[in-house]
């Protein structure tokens, strides 16, 4: 058994240091201290502590300068390898349920008062010790013994559960009950459902404990992928920007960072903060925050997140290229494939071949071909993109799952723009009927784009005798992306609609030749939709002869100037 002394460079530190240290050594233990750490740079210094903490027993000297530094600092400069030891050691505290079979065992003088450990100590049985003392010293000694016996015997951190966060979880005395209830809320996020109303609620109370100086600490942020599953669950935009700003603030406050809250930060930055602004269509601020978790990712050696984040990007970057002016379209649209086409690589070494995510990567990797041939009618593009969708067909297995509908309703896609539009009818029907009375609104968001994809083959397929039922179609999808706060979607299907059916706020009836100009000139929906309230108001504004009586002309540059003025 490994066993490391963590303390501070006090007098009393130093002395009970060198006394553990000798001592335990005699005894036959490997024992490590910072007199033992190479000399290195400080992220290489900080990595060695980290595992030093996470490999065996830890002893944590309490001297004063040690109880001032633990955790949270005393607001001084000096002693920071006491805080980063130290919050290493809080982070493997909060995986033990029981105080006996902790491995973290807190030192102290024979005449130190136990109510003055650090709170985060003090559930914990101090060991006495003191120089030349040994019959204390023996008693550390069966401590010990008795830890490697536990250890050895297959207990585990956490007791007899495979849960990530214990129901049970080591407390600290002094911490009140708000760090109790987050432990318990965490452990029941976890094992939660996440599109129920219960996971919901203990969201929203996780976020509400962040509150409690007691309870903002980075294990905290532990509970990201659990609450992230239930904010892309709900499809709530506003949650999930909520929970993302919570977890980077608490994780901001930590100095210096451990190897996990790095980690932490880089999934949240990938599956949060991009996620939301990327639904928000704030899409360079979305490639940003993911180029950045994707390097804090690699640095730190998650390579399951870092794939993670290079597979949203190449999301993005195609996004991009379908609002890009035609200049810049052939460069996000090759970005869009290299993204995927690492992710896909990383997917495959971290899990194999045919793990469902190279699945999705194809998948993604056939939708930005076809974006491609959609632009630019490039036949080779329209190749590409169905031989990748073979290839998440093998792997991705049939049935009602997110990435395998999401394949279903892209086989349909590209049925369309091969003329097969009864095809394409059956399968989105049939991805339709699976995914009517899903609870999850991430099924819904699939829903709205089954709903979008359904309606044109409608028309493409019937014509005029199809029309009634392909409104219906855009006006589904128009109401669920709304309800989910996803504007631009919502925008584009009403966008779609308006050839149709003219909205009611609408007076004009404006000519399908006029909206082509429009959308030639404007590539966000949204602004396309002020735009034509504009001109509305305009001609309600307008003296004498209005547009109906006359040819229509509308400078739409100038419109759309006028709009940008306003937003500026």
């Amino acid at each position: 058994m490994k066993i490391f002394v963590s303390y501070a460079h006090d007098d009393v530190g130093k002395r009970l240091e060198q006394e553990l240290v000798g001592k335990l050594r005699e005894h036959g233990y490997l024992v490590a201290s910072d007199r033992d750490m190479p000399e290195a740079n400080p992220a290489s210094m900080q990595e060695w502590m980290n595992e030093r903490v996470a490999e065996g027993i830890v002893l944590c000297v309490l001297s004063p300068d040690y109880v001032a530094r633990f955790a949270t600092g005393s607001g001084s400069s000096e002693r920071r390898g006491v805080l980063f030891e130290s919050r290493a050691i809080v982070q493997r505290l909060y995986e033990f349920t029981e105080t006996d079979n902790c491995p973290i065992v807190p030192v102290a003088l024979p005449d130190f008062k136990a109510e003055e450990a650090p709170p985060n100590l003090r559930k914990l049985v101090i060991a006495r010790i003191d120089v030349g003392d040994d019959i204390l010293f023996e008693k550390l000694i069966k401590r010990i013994v008795a830890l490697e016996n536990k250890q050895s015997g297959g207990n585990v951190p956490g007791g007899s559960s495979t849960s990530a966060v214990s129901a049970e979880p080591l407390a600290p005395t002094g911490t009140g009950r708000g760090v109790s209830r987050l432990r318990t809320v965490m452990h029941d996020l976890e094992m939660t459902a996440p599109d129920s109303a219960q996971a919901l609620d203990l969201v929203r109370e996780w976020l509400a404990l962040s509150a409690d100086p007691r309870c903002c600490d980075t294990w905290f942020v532990n509970a990201f992928p659990f609450a992230e599953r239930v904010a892309k669950s709900t499809g709530d935009i506003r949650l999930m920007r909520e929970l993302s700003d919570t977890c980077l603030r608490v994780l901001a406050a930590a100095e210096p960072k451990l190897k996990a809250e790095y980690q932490l930060e880089a999934r949240v930055l990938i599956c949060g903060r991009g996620w939301h602004l990327q639904r928000d269509h704030l899409l360079d601020e979305a490639m940003d925050v993911n180029k950045r978790g994707i390097q804090l990712a690699k640095k730190y050696e998650d390579a399951r997140t870092e794939a993670f984040g290079k597979k949203c990007l190449g999301r993005i970057q195609r996004i991009m290229a379908e609002g890009a002016a035609a200049t810049e379209r052939d460069h996000f649209l090759r970005e869009s494939v290299g993204s995927l086409e690492q992710a896909r690589e990383l997917f495959a070494r971290i899990a194999g071949l045919q793990d469902a995510e190279v699945g999705d990567c194809f998948s993604l990797e056939a939708r930005t071909h076809l974006v491609r041939y959609q632009l630019t009618s490039d036949q080779e593009a329209l190749r590409l993109s169905e031989e990748a969708l073979v290839a998440a067909e093998r792997i991705l297995t049939p049935g009602t799952t997110k990435d395998y509908l999401d394949l279903v309703i892209l086989k349909a896609e590209l049925e369309l723009v091969n003329d097969r539009f009864d095809s394409g009818l059956k399968l989105v029907g049939e991805a339709v009927e699976h995914l009517l009375g899903r609870q999850g609104a991430q099924y819904s968001e699939i829903l709205a784009r089954a709903y979008r994809v359904r309606a044109t083959l409608r028309i493409a397929a019937q014509g005029d005798s199809g029309l009634e039922f392909a409104v219906r179609d855009f006006k589904r999808a128009v109401e669920i992306f709304s309800r989910l706060g996803q504007s631009h979607a919502a925008a584009l299907c009403e966008w779609d609609l308006i050839p149709f059916e003219r909205p009611a706020w609408l007076s004009l009836n404006v000519p399908r030749e006029e909206l082509d100009e429009l959308a030639r000139q404007e590539r966000d929906p949204r602004e396309r939709l002020d735009a034509l309230r504009e001109l509305d108001q305009q001609e309600h504004d307008r003296l004498g002869v209005r547009v109906a009586t006359r040819a229509w002309d509308v400078n739409w540059p100038s419109i759309l100037k006028k709009l940008r003025s306003r937003e500026d």
